[in-house]
Parts: structure tokens; sequence; C-alpha cells
């Protein structure tokens, strides 16, 4: 600052003199007296900025020797917190404080089937033609606000249309109740309903799945864990409700499901699940129908629409881990209370599947919910690195039992085997053979393949 002034001041004294020379000696006089008084008086000023400069450095001392320190003022915070994205097997968004995050995932299913029937089977359903379908095309955003919050709304379009097949909200960390939800969902019952689509084993859920088991409803809920994730305990109020989340009936259903790890080692690479479930369904009509593993298939039994004053239903499940060998099974049962007709009318269904991962894999069963999950790969398919996935080989016998008193729905037995090939844990291709068999009738065969993408 007073290298500037003292600039200022020379430029002035030399422009003073360029014009002396046209000037009376009276006026140059006059302005050497006043040149003088101005350069005096910015003398003054530079030495007065130089005593507050030295108060400024004498109070910038005092306040290090006092271990203090200067710090810059305080910007406001920003209008938006950038979010980071990060994959995990799915896209994942979450906030720097970790108070939001976000999964954006999706799964499409391509699958394609020939088919070839008995002449009594012809007669009794049509022909049997190959096809094919996207049988699933979903998209979905899930997961917590603060931690505790939880969130879900996932749409599949195939078809055309787009079905709702989960939207729910819930906490978390809730104490002696776990997780509570509210919306729509699938009810808590049968460890194969349960397991997402992405990672069942055959193409199709087995015969009593279609039959007898309740789907996705609107309800409320919770998930409590037990004895250090050895135990499950689950259960909730739904009503029956559509594809939309439109309830069809105002009657409140009762389900819950109770499961056990007697046995768990080497992070779950061997175990042994053990579950038993229950549904009070107090609808006034039901209806029991079910085509063999095969979605485009039509359905080979069909009980029609039958009056009632209520069901139970009961269900078993177990499933055993052993290294890359699983076997499970369940057992459900309906007991049907007719208005019009007996009162002990009983439609039941079981199966029972075994499958070995050939390359050394084992299934993945996530403990806090009770349910499997992805297969954790070995080594991915490359060809570059020549290294080919999984392979995974299994086979299945279930039937359904829709026949008692005067209700005549039919008895369907099914076997179903399949190769699974994984090539990394977001893509596999899936081919299954059916040998369905609905009694009195004859029988078919399905052959089937599907290409698989889930994230």
């Amino acid at each position: 600052m007073i290298k500037k002034v003292s600039l200022t001041a020379s430029v002035l004294i030399c422009l003073s003199f360029f014009f002396l020379r046209n000037i009376h000696a009276d006026e140059i006089s006059d302005m050497k007296t006043q040149l003088k008084a101005m350069q005096q008086a910015m003398d003054e000023q530079a030495r007065q900025m130089k005593i507050m400069q030295g108060k400024i450095d004498k109070m910038e001392v005092d306040r290090l020797a006092a271990g203090q320190t200067v710090s810059a003022p305080e910007t406001p915070p920003p209008s938006s917190v950038p979010l980071k994205a990060y994959w995990k097997n799915g896209l994942y968004l979450q906030s720097p404080d970790e108070n939001f995050d976000m999964k954006i995932g999706g799964r499409l299913m391509l699958d394609g089937a020939v088919m070839r029937e008995d002449a009594a089977v012809k007669d009794a359903f049509g022909d049997l033609n190959a096809d094919v379908e996207v049988r699933r095309l979903r998209l979905y955003v899930s997961g917590d606000i603060h931690k505790d919050y939880i969130y879900k709304l996932q749409l599949d379009f195939a078809g055309g249309n787009a079905a709702l097949r989960d939207a729910y909200i819930g906490m978390q960390n809730v104490p002696y109740l776990g997780t509570i939800r509210v919306g729509q969902y699938t009810e808590p019952i049968s460890l194969e309903n349960l397991t997402s689509s992405n990672y069942i084993t055959f193409m199709e859920r087995d015969l009593p799945q279609e039959a007898l088991v309740p789907h996705r409803n609107d309800g409320i809920s919770f998930l409590s864990n037990l004895f250090n994730e050895r135990a499950t305990l689950s259960a909730g109020a739904f009503l029956n409700a559509d594809d939309y989340g439109r309830v069809t009936s105002p009657n409140v259903n009762l389900t819950g499901r109770f499961t056990a790890l007697p046995w768990y080692e080497e992070n779950g690479a061997k175990l042994l699940h053990l579950g038993v479930a229950y549904s009070y369904r107090s609808a006034k009509e039901a209806r029991y129908h079910g085509n063999p593993e095969a979605h485009l298939v039509p359905d080979f039994v069909d009980t029609g629409t039958i009056a009632v004053d209520h069901v139970n239903i009961i269900g078993l499940e177990s499933a055993l881990i052993y290294g890359p060998f699983s076997l499970q099974g369940e057992f459900i049962e309906n007991f049907v209370d007719e208005t019009e007709g007996p009162s002990n009318t009983h439609f039941e269904g079981a199966y029972i599947q075994a499958s070995y991962f050939l390359t050394g894999e084992h299934r993945n069963y996530e403990k806090d919910i009770a349910q499997f999950s992805g297969v954790k790969l070995l080594k991915n398919f490359s060809i570059k690195d020549r290294t080919f996935g999984a392979f995974e080989i299994a086979a299945r016998y279930s039937y359904t039992d829709l026949d008692d008193n005067d209700i005549k729905g039919g008895i369907l037995n099914n076997t179903t085997l399949g190769i699974n090939w994984y090539l990394n844990p977001n893509m596999r291709v899936m081919i299954n053979y059916v040998h369905a068999h609905p009694n009195g009738k004859g029988n078919a065969d399905i052959g089937m393949m599907r290409f698989q993408l889930n994230f």
C-alpha cells in the first residue's frame, strides 16, 4: 500500500514539472507550496498505515503465542449434497452421512418352451404348443432412510401392464418386534414362496406354491430375530389384493412363520433349516388351481370357486445344506370349512428337491430373514481367463391333491430335472425338463430354457 502511494506521488510531481514552463512564476510558487503540502499529507498517511500494520502484526503474534488460530469465515452449506454411487451386484446410491441408501435393481427373464402331450391330455386341456415369453420384467427401488426406515417399490412390466409386485414402507430395529412393514408384499409362509424368483433352483416354483399358498397381499407384519439369528418369528394381518394393490376382500387374514437353525457351520456352508407356518383365511370364497411347473402351460387342476366359511393352512418346511449339496422339502395342507358342504375338506401338496454344484459353490442362506439368496461364485465365466462360472444340477418331485369329499379338482404329479449355468452373480442360463402326470389324463412333457439377468 505504501509503495502505491509513493508511486502515485512521483507521477503527480513529474506531471507538474511538465507543465511548469507554460505557467507564470507566481503561479509556479503557489503550485510548489500546494504540492509540498500534498506530499506532507501523503507521508503522514503512510506513517499512520505503518503504525496500523504494526498493531495488526502484534495482535497476530499474541494469538499464535496463546495457541489460537485464525480461521476463514464459514461458507454456507450447499443446497444439495452429492450422492456416492457404487456397484455391488446392483446399483447403489448413498449420501455422505449414510443416512440415505437406495438400490436400483431389476430382473429380466426370457423363456422358451417346447411341449408334447398324450391324446387324453390334449382332449382335456387342448393343444400344448411351443411358445416364448418375457416371464418377468421388473424394476425396483429399495433402501433405507435415516438407517431405521425402509422402503421398496417394485413393478413388473411383463405382459404389457405395470403390475405391482412390492410396495411397502417400514421401520427396523424396533424393540422386541425387529422389522415392521406395511404395504403390499409376500405373506410370511413357505420357504420357497419367500425366496426370490432370482434365486429359486428351478424356473418355476413347486406345485403346492401355485395352488395352496397365499402370495402377495396388503398388510402389516413384523419379522424378529431370536437367539442370535438362530431363529426367526414373523406374523401379520393381511387383506386379499390384486396385482395393483387393490383390496378384493374386506376379510382379514392372519399369517405367521417360525424358523430355526439347529445346525449352522462354516458361515452357512453347512446348515439345517426347519420351519412351520400357519395362516387363517377368513375370505368367504376360495379357488384352488394350478399348472405343471411350466408357466406357458394351462391349469391341469382346478376346483372352481368354493363357498367357504374360513380356511386354515399349515405348512412344514426344511432344508439341508452340506457344501455343494442341498436338500429341500415342504408339506402344505389346507383345511377348508365349506358353507354349503362338508366342514372337513382337505387339500394338500408337497415337494422334495435336491441340487448339487459341480463347481464347488453352495446355496447362500440369509440368517436374518430365513431365506435363500444369490450364489457366491468361485469364478465368473470368462473367455479371456478360460473360467466357466458355476454349474448346478437339480431334481424335484412334487404333487398337488385337490380331490376331497364333494370337490374334484384333480391330482397332479410333477417331476422336474434342471441344469443351471451361473455366468456371474447377475446372469444365469436355466434348462428344465418337466414330466407332468394329471391322474386319469395321461402325461405331458415340457422342455424349457431361460436367459436371466438380475441386478
